[in-house]
């Protein structure tokens, strides 16, 4: 039965058509995980920065008041 109703409604086409439909949603969908993670990567270690400078600023101060 499915032998003779795959040619007619081209079920081996159409499988085929969502099966790439698919994957590029899963390449674009991977591409914005991957930015999201970066620009979340970003301001840590853009925080880190400014700990850093805050805690060296705090030190020349403690030294200043000595």
């Amino acid at each position: 039965m499915f032998d003779k109703l795959s040619p007619l409604f081209e079920l081996t086409d159409r499988c085929e058509n969502i099966r790439l439909k698919s994957e590029m949603l899963m390449d674009i969908t991977k591409v914005f995980t991957e930015l999201g993670h970066a620009k979340r990567g970003n301001r840590l270690e853009w925080g880190i920065i400014i700990l850093i400078i805050i805690e060296i600023v705090l030190v020349v101060i403690s030294m200043l008041i000595k």
